[in-house]
């Protein structure tokens, strides 16, 4: 199991939980590989294999991809997990 540092929430309350860069970095470098097509419409994002190839471990990965469901570059589905969002190509 990772621990985790604590860190300070804005309220005076302590979170645990990746660090947000760490998070953010990740769905940057998620987010570069989808718009230059490393990772084209379709594309199935498993959080082990995303951490294995970016270096992480799996909350950062799994943070990632809830941020990038947000910005619309991913999408989920129950039971599936994640995939680039879009059209495969040649369908």
């Amino acid at each position: 199991m990772t621990a985790y540092p604590l860190r300070q929430a804005t309220e005076g309350r302590a979170l645990i939980g990746p660090e947000p860069r760490l998070s953010a970095r990740t769905a940057e470098l998620l987010a570069a590989r989808i718009g230059d097509g490393s990772l084209p419409p379709g594309t199935p994002l498993l959080e082990s294999r995303l951490a294995a190839m970016l270096g992480t471990s799996r909350g950062p990965a799994r943070h990632a991809l809830a941020m990038l469901a947000r910005r619309g570059l991913v999408t989920r589905s129950e039971g599936r997990g994640y995939v680039v969002a879009g059209t495969p190509a040649g369908t």
